[in-house]
């Protein structure tokens, strides 16, 4: 799975910086005891779209893991059940908690095969199955359902053990409107025809093990494009309207997998491979085996997106799953490091193929740095924990894995993997079953690595200083480890790449370090020019590293990767700006290849304010990359010439094509002339190739800027259909923001939370009731509480009357 929070690639980290939860944990994250261990789901689905229901039947084919027992349960949550029977015959059962639970009357014999039958209806799923179906207030949106298991969420729409240690084969029957297609696990059996009521039977299977949270079923309008990689069959199920958007970010996919078959050595034997596109999806992808789903605002890019991005990383991602993470599984969640961190890993992998070793260089770097960003600002957890978060899990394990490739070697690692693929394929594996996989394949005994990378956190912090007798050509380089000690984070043990660039030769070491303190004596330099540690940067760490300007000047001038670049220009920053050092930085700015150089080699050069100028900036906003582009566009309102400074980002907002680029103009000019900048919005909001997006970014700056009551009285319009759920969203909360208490504001969002029926809008700004007059809002949250089908809204508008000191049953 991955997060993608934004369309606009203008963060280096993106959402994952923050460290957020990645799933709400229920408990230690240890698997739970059971006596059975399933074979086969069988699924029957008849779905009500209308209703957001669906009567369903369950069949589970299960093994006895003991003699004697009678008592046995799976996980369930609020589905209704009917009745359960064993070879036709009623089991008493009952519900508790997130279980049914059922007994039997006959005690069942170890190895025994059984197969349980449950009958229930399921209706307006709390999580798991998804119902978007269009209404009076949402033309926009498409007629669509679609499941979500990950981590414990399948157990809302059918009854399973819904934890990944368990492997079984399933299959899904579904019923739907004969306009729709459906798309499950493994391959399609039958499609039916159903005349008579006008609907149609799809018979999915999936006849390889998997674990439960990777079923899925996706219901919709779509056109299926068959593809191949190879012999090896694929599929796109992208909408009929925006086929060519579809079909063009799913293109390379073949690609993909030929990469990562060869990389890895084992092809791909599932069925199929299918991607489908789905609306409000939470994530940017789920790898469900065999099918993954994507969220379709990831996917159906435009001409003008792909000026900022493209979603071929996402797609490498959520492909290189189908092994990581659905061949072999983490045992539980506390090892999810085993699906996210690969999966992470080699979506960078394929960066280096699709674009550059410099885009991969820039990705390693992101990544280590998200891993010290989140240590340092959300707390350090070690990779193996029940309270991990996205950019541990996420970025920090893919750096400690391109670690771990350092010290194996290519060979080694990739045997290494191969090994723990084909050992544990189609099964659950643990870290413990990791690190003996790769113990086994290359005779290493990485118990110091494991230890300190994964079960332990932090990083190491070094500094590096020499002395240097150029006479007798001896340089002794002193590393020394400064990093806080306590019981996650001791002495780290590991190899680095020493440069060593003297008149003579430039020498590359693999060199260890074990201790708080080490020498290392070099003989044989006379004529020192530059020392660089961790060269090719494989270590998750920091370094301080004093040089003089003119030994950073020289790395500037002769990097060879984006790595040395950028540490070239975090050097020279610590001293004052000479000509020589802003010619230098300049250079790079104009002349580098590489756009993430030039940016930065503008974002350095910008600090300096006395020599920030239009004539600087130019060469930046007329750049062929819209990075550069942004980040020239970024330090308009530093100008001193305002007026200027405003007519150019004026212009960007109405010219330049990239999305990116016009955000940031928008920001300037709400920076350079707040009041002037609303006018000018305000009267652009009838624009149509404005996407929904632009329009809420515009609201939100009027409800932040605004100071008149006309404000409030224009923003209200946007509250109401039939604007976009984003429009309409930022519109209440500006109106909110500007004042609270104004008869226009209660009113707008009374009438959310006593009409609406988009129940998106309803949950999304619900959770902000409480901050309005609590005398106008308890009766109308009493009534929303009481009337109320979906779980979600109810439950949170009992929070809400909590919060104004209502208690409700």
């Amino acid at each position: 799975m991955k997060l993608i929070l934004s369309l606009f690639f203008t963060l280096v980290l993106s959402g994952l910086a923050s460290g957020q939860a990645l799933f709400e944990q229920k408990d230690d994250g240890q698997t739970p005891d059971r006596n059975y261990d399933v074979q086969h789901y069988k699924i029957s689905l008849v779905l009500n779209l209308e209703d957001r229901s669906a009567d369903a039947v369950t069949e589970i084919t299960w093994e006895a893991l003991a003699t004697g027992d009678t008592a046995f349960w799976f996980h369930a949550v609020e589905l209704d059940f009917k009745k359960v029977t064993q070879k036709g015959k009623p089991v008493s059962f009952r519900t508790e908690k997130e279980r049914i639970l059922f007994s039997l009357k006959t005690p069942v014999k170890k190895g025994e095969i059984l197969t349980t039958r449950f009958e229930y209806r399921i209706d307006h799923p709390r999580k798991g199955m998804y119902f978007r179906i269009p209404t009076e207030n949402t033309p926009y949106r498409r007629t669509q359902v679609w499941t979500q298991g990950e981590d414990h969420d399948n157990r809302f729409w059918f009854p399973c053990y819904d934890y990944p240690s368990d492997k079984a084969t399933s299959e899904l029957i579904v019923t739907i409107p004969d306009t729709l297609k459906a798309l499950s696990n493994g391959k399609l059996v039958k499609e039916t025809q159903n005349k008579k009521d006008k609907t149609k039977t799809f018979h999915w299977k999936q006849q390889l093990p998997h674990s439960s949270y990777l079923i899925m079923l996706g219901v919709g309008n779509y056109t299926v494009v068959k593809d191949k990689a190879g012999t090896f069959p694929l599929e796109y199920w992208v909408y009929p309207d925006l086929k060519r958007e579809g079909v063009r970010g799913f293109s390379k996919t073949p690609d993909m997998v030929k990469f990562y078959t060869d990389y890895i050595g084992i092809p791909l034997k599932w069925e199929k491979y299918a991607q489908i596109v789905i609306q409000d999806f939470m994530f940017g992808g789920m790898e469900n085996t065999t099918a993954t789903t994507m969220n379709d605002n990831s996917i159906n890019l435009s001409d003008r997106d792909l000026l900022d991005g493209s979603s071929d990383a996402l797609v490498a991602h959520e492909l290189v799953h189908q092994w990581w993470g659905d061949r072999v599984t983490c045992r539980d969640f506390r090892h999810l490091w085993l699906n996210e961190s690969f999966a992470t890993y080699f979506e960078t992998l394929y960066t280096e193929r699709f674009k550059s070793k410099e885009n991969f260089e820039t990705e390693i770097y992101d990544n280590q740095y998200a891993g010290i960003f989140s240590d340092r600002s959300r707390g350090r957890r070690p990779l193996v924990h029940p309270d991990s978060y996205t950019t541990n899990l996420y970025p920090r394990g893919a750096s400690i894995l391109h670690m771990l490739r350092f010290v194996l070697g290519e060979e080694g690692f990739r045997d290494g993997l191969r090994h723990y693929l084909q050992k544990f394929d189609y099964q659950p594996a643990s870290t413990e079953d990791f690190q003996v996989a790769i113990e086994e394949e290359t005779g290493q005994n990485l118990h110091w690595f494991f230890d300190q990378w994964i079960y332990k956190a932090g990083f190491p912090q070094f500094a590096v200083s020499w002395d240097h007798d150029s006479s007798a050509g001896v340089l002794m380089v002193r590393l020394r480890q400064t990093q806080p000690l306590d019981s996650l984070t001791g002495i780290f043990k590991t190899p680095f790449l020493l440069e060593i660039d003297s008149d003579s030769s430039k020498q590359l070491q693999k060199l260890w370090t074990a201790s708080a303190d080490t020498v290392y004596k070099f003989t044989g330099i006379y004529k020192l020019k530059n020392v660089i540690f961790d060269k090719w940067n494989y270590l998750l760490e920091t370094t301080a590293c004093q040089k003089p300007e003119s030994m950073w000047l020289y790395q500037l001038e002769n990097a060879e990767n984006f790595t040395e670049i950028y540490d070239a220009l975090l050097g020279l920053g610590d001293t004052t700006y000479s000509e020589t050092v802003f010619s230098a930085l300049k250079k790079v700015y104009l002349n580098h290849p590489y756009e993430n150089a030039r940016s930065e080699a503008l974002n350095f050069m910008a600090f300096d304010k006395e020599r920030l100028s239009l004539e600087l900036l130019k060469p930046g906003l007329t750049d062929s990359s819209s990075m550069v582009r942004a980040t020239s566009t970024r330090k308009l309102s530093d100008l001193k010439q305002k007026d200027e400074a405003w007519k150019i980002a004026k212009s960007l907002f109405e010219s330049d094509l990239s999305y990116t680029v016009q955000f940031i103009s928008m920001a300037e000019m709400v920076k350079l002339k707040p009041l002037d900048a609303l006018t000018f919005f305000k009267a652009k909001m009838d624009k149509p190739d404005f996407s929904p997006e632009l329009k809420a970014q515009i609201i939100d700056y009027v409800g932040e800027e605004g100071v008149k009551s006309s404000d409030i009285v224009w923003l209200e319009g946007f509250t109401r259909p039939p604007f976009h759920r984003k429009m309409r969203e930022s519109a209440l909360r500006a109106m909110k923001r500007l004042d609270i208490k104004n008869e226009r504001t209660i009113n707008a969002w009374l009438a959310v939370i006593q009409f609406e029926d988009d129940e998106i809008l309803v949950e999304n700004i619900l959770t902000e009731v409480s901050e309005l007059p609590k005398d106008n809002f308890v009766p109308a949250l009493m009534n929303l509480y009481s009337t109320t089908k979906f779980k979600t809204i109810k439950d949170q508008a009992k929070l809400e009357l909590v919060q104004f000191g209502k208690f409700v049953n």
